[in-house]
């Protein structure tokens, strides 16, 4: 039930406060009391219960006894107009609301909250996402500080035999900024049916073109499907795979592909995905072909004011497929943390930051100092904010912060970058 959950602790408020008198036309019950009893308190507790496990319909006739006892109680008759909709009974659902709206003096964002799904429900009933494309077009103008990947110091120390030597490091290789045009391809849908399991197809294409740093023009390519199985009542397992083409400069760079598998359990409000993950990734000029394992789990939930926070943790191993390649294995930890809100007028605000750490198993050069294992740490922080222009239509802007950090300086980098476009839906 997570439509009510940022409404919990609105709608505890308005059964506290002193409400406007009722006008005539409750549409299933007759005002009998202000204030409600014992077993009133408990049996709206019970709804709410039904309401979450999705048991609509004990919900439904639990929450028209409350109403009937207790008829000043403006979540309540909420709460039912959600229950009747949920079961399938849209006109009795937007009669609830109504009745909500005209009775109750609600607070603006529930208000507007209240209003959009009465609008919702009231439209034509269009046909399932499922059973057509869902597409999305974006388009963005930014400026990136390191278009080019340059390393972050001016200068690099190598380890020779019996001394050190500095070295200043050429121009070409030190950061260049540039500003870019993004086009982005989003498609997803519709679910196709296999021995009555439902896959989910999805597909992605994004070309970065650089104003003038034409040779690190980025396109990338990805197409998979999302199969979840083994569904029981409080989990289910869900597998993906995803195919990737990677263009550098126009130039083919990598050819990957990813198997995820993960069990999905609900903890009330929350969700708990505990999985794995194996990404062999194949490099087209350069001897850098291996192949990724990882393990980890992302714990997720949704706040009363309907904030959504999520944290991930994962390990990995990357085992290459040259013995021969500069550091050979690479471990690496990561942590990301994430929240997420969306507003009743269709704002919506996303905030990660990722840090990580890794190590290879072996020196990269005997030149770099005394051939030292690599040891990185990155960090990540992203923001997107999108703002509705009118129907289909966002208006979205972004930002980006990277920083590597390395014992090796000859792979410590910056990069900052901010975009601003359109998003257009369609199906």
């Amino acid at each position: 039930m997570k439509t009510r959950c940022w409404l919990a602790a609105v709608l505890f408020l308005l059964v506290a406060l002193p409400l406007q008198a009722a006008k005539p036309g409750s549409p299933t019950a007759k005002p009998t009391q202000a204030s409600a009893p014992r077993d009133v308190n408990a049996l709206y507790r019970q709804a709410l219960i039904a309401l979450e496990r999705g048991d609509h319909a004990s919900a439904r006739e639990q929450l028209e006894q409350v109403v009937q006892a207790w008829p000043d109680h403006a979540g309540a008759w909420i709460d039912l107009a959600l229950a009747c909709r949920q079961g399938g009974d849209t006109e009795a659902a937007i009669e609830h609301l109504a009745y909500a709206r005209q009775r109750f003096p609600l607070p603006p964002p529930l208000e507007q909250q209240i209003a959009l799904w009465q609008k919702q429900w009231e439209a034509p009933p269009a046909a399932h996402a499922s059973d057509r494309w869902q597409r999305e077009i974006r388009f963005g103008l930014g400026y990136d500080s390191n278009a080019n990947s340059g390393l972050a110091l001016s200068q690099i120390s190598l380890s020779l035999p019996g001394e050190s030597l500095i070295l200043p490091l050429d121009p070409d290789y030190r950061p260049r900024g540039d500003s870019f045009a993004q086009l982005d391809y989003l498609a997803w849908g519709p679910a196709w049916s296999v021995e009555g399991r439902k896959l989910n197809p999805f597909a992605l294409v994004r070309h970065r073109q650089n104003a003038h740093e034409s040779d690190y023009d980025q396109s990338d390519f990805q197409a998979g499907v999302v199969y979840p199985f083994a569904q029981h009542p409080d989990s289910h397992w869900q597998a993906t795979l995803i195919a990737r083409h990677y263009r550098l400069g126009g130039r083919a760079l990598s050819n990957s592909q990813r198997v995820i598998l993960q069990q999905l359990r609900p903890m009330g409000d929350c969700r708990l995905a505990l999985g794995g993950e194996m990404e062999n990734r194949l490099y087209s000029s350069v001897s850098l072909d291996g192949t990724q394992f990882w393990l980890g789990g992302n714990y997720a939930c949704k706040t009363r004011l309907g904030t959504q926070l999520s944290a991930h943790l994962r390990l990995g191993h990357e085992v290459p497929h040259d013995s021969s390649r500069p550091g050979g294995g690479h471990s690496a930890l990561e942590a990301t943390f994430q929240a997420s809100h969306a507003w009743p007028d269709g704002r919506h605000l996303l905030a990660a930051w990722q840090i990580g750490r890794g190590i290879d198993d072996d020196g990269y050069s005997p030149v770099l100092e005394n051939n030292a294992s690599r040891r990185l740490t990155r960090h990540h922080l992203h923001v997107t904010f999108s703002q509705p222009l009118r129907e289909r239509w966002d208006a979205r802007f972004s930002l980006d912060l990277q920083r590597q950090e390395a014992n090796l300086p000859l792979f410590e980098q910056r990069a900052n970058q901010a975009m601003i476009g359109l998003a257009y839906r369609f199906d």
